[in-house]
């Protein structure tokens, strides 16, 4: 008899409780909180880490013990991307857009800003909000290269991960949209972020330079997303994975084909780049900046991609 009093007090207690959060809109409230975070960014940035991707270690010798040139009809891609692809011929028809040279046509920006290296003073949990120890850094050394070479580039350094690292992607897709508009020349963005493998760093020896490994990240939108190019994006992707391990073999990584969108929709020579690790060192991830930029330099310089050819 006192165990059915105990338990009949407690359904009592339970329903009291449950009519009080109710009428004060305590459960809603907090349904609104989880939906608003679900719902903030349009694909959640785990995405982009699947645990699959192989595990590498660093690397100090030569680059002629590290990797070997591999044939430019031979592009190495980890499909994820929910879609089938002849990956040879795309390659062979090549990127549709050309270049004139002139203007602004190279946008850089950093999606998720505070990325970071190991070696950041700032850095904690692999994030920094030092632009001279963060991505940004990196997304400098490459701009500075690009220009060198002769090519307009915008370096966007605002922040998009912060105050909250939800929505990002919404945020810096408005920042894209704006600079699109202000210098319709643009044909490359390039959204540079900084890898994480599990503390396994990627460095390799580049002429003598301790260099971290850059992986290109595609998109298909086979989520769901509308993402209509995706094939250019594709397209100028191989060839910038060809062209690097074609003048510094070592440098690229396997070109991941994800079945998420990143903001990808809106230039069709949109990029992703996964510069170095969070276990690489910033100069690592600047070193590894110049050289890709020069791998885009020769992409854009060709006949095929050069205005007037």
């Amino acid at each position: 008899m006192k165990r059915f009093r105990r338990e009949w007090a407690a359904a009592v207690l339970i329903a009291l409780l449950a009519l009080v959060l109710s009428r004060t809109g305590v459960c809603a409230e907090l349904a609104a909180l989880l939906e608003s975070a679900y719902q903030a960014e349009e694909t959640p940035r785990p995405a982009l880490r699947k645990p699959d991707l192989p595990v590498l270690n660093r690397v100090t010798a030569s680059p002629a013990s590290t990797a070997s040139p591999v044939p430019s009809d031979t592009p190495r891609v980890r499909n994820s991307g929910g879609v089938s692809a002849d990956l040879g011929s795309l390659l062979a028809e090549g990127w549709s857009y050309a270049l004139t040279g002139e203007g602004v046509e190279i946008l850089i920006l950093h999606s998720h800003t505070s990325e970071c290296y190991r070696d950041a003073g700032s850095g904690k949990d692999g994030r920094s909000s030092d632009p001279t120890e963060n991505v940004t850094a990196v997304g400098a050394a490459m701009a500075e290269a690009l220009t060198a070479l002769g090519w307009g580039v915008y370096h966007e350094t605002g922040v998009f991960d912060s105050p909250q690292y939800a929505g990002a992607y919404d945020r810096s897709a408005l920042r894209v949209r704006e600079l699109l508009e202000e210098y319709p020349g643009i044909r490359v963005v390039i959204d540079l972020h900084r890898d994480a493998l599990g503390g396994a760093a990627t460095a390799v020896s580049l002429d003598g330079v301790s260099t971290a490994q850059v992986m290109l990240l595609l998109t298909t939108g086979a989520d769901g997303l509308y993402h209509p190019n995706y094939r250019e994006n594709l397209k100028l992707g191989l060839e910038l994975q060809q062209s690097m391990e074609r003048l510094c073999p070592g440098l690229a990584r396997e070109l991941y084909l994800s079945s998420a969108r990143y903001n990808q929709h809106l230039c069709p020579g949109s990029l992703l780049l996964e510069v170095g690790t969070d276990a690489d060192t910033l100069e690592e991830a600047k070193a590894a900046a110049v050289r890709a930029a020069e791998a885009l330099d020769a992409v854009l310089r060709s006949g095929q991609h050069t205005a007037g050819s």
